[in-house]
């Protein structure tokens, strides 16, 4: 199951974490309200701009630790802003 990881306000942020994400094996599509750009989905970006102002980061279940962690260095401290979900373990 893909999983919504993130909410990124910005296509150059989703684009960065893409392309680490991709770099690093991790599985990942971003939907920008308009559809699916990643690996997963049609290569390129949308002339539209999404609906919300907002571009959601989607990953495998079994990769968010390491699609969080990641995408953590790559975005800095607004990651943490960006979630959608709790990626800590108990």
């Amino acid at each position: 199951d893909w999983i919504p990881l993130a909410s990124l306000t910005s296509q150059q942020v989703a684009e960065m974490v893409m392309e680490g994400l991709r770099v690093k094996d991790i599985p990942a599509v971003i939907y920008s309200g308009v559809g699916y750009f990643g690996q997963a989905g049609a290569m390129g970006s949308s002339l539209y701009a999404p609906v919300g102002g907002a571009y959601t980061l989607l990953v495998p279940q079994e990769y968010i630790a390491d699609a969080d962690e990641e995408a953590r260095l790559i975005v800095g401290d607004d990651w943490e802003k960006a979630k959608i979900i709790n990626t800590e373990t108990e």
